[in-house]
């Protein structure tokens, strides 16, 4: 699953002002800023989270996970993921 969000709106959705950090030289490595990021070329399921609410997001990724796994999910299950 590739989760896509735009730098801009993970600056403003930064609860621990970890890309306010950034931009002052006090956190390295922080996608969007001042390092290169690639998106996969062939995610399963890609998520636009700039265009979609959490709740939603969550449950294509659960519908994703459903597809691969039929019976995983099933009311009740509680074991591991195992494909049929």
């Amino acid at each position: 699953v590739y989760v896509a969000c735009p730098a801009e709106v993970c600056q403003q959705r930064d609860p621990k002002g970890i890309y306010a950090r950034a931009e002052k030289g006090q956190a390295a490595r922080v996608p969007g800023l001042g390092r290169t990021f690639e998106p996969p070329l062939r995610a399963e399921l890609t998520i636009d989270t700039a265009q979609r609410k959490p709740a939603e997001a969550a449950a294509l990724v659960i519908g994703q996970i459903g597809q691969l796994f039929p019976t995983s999910i099933a009311p009740g299950n509680t074991g591991a993921l195992t494909p049929d």
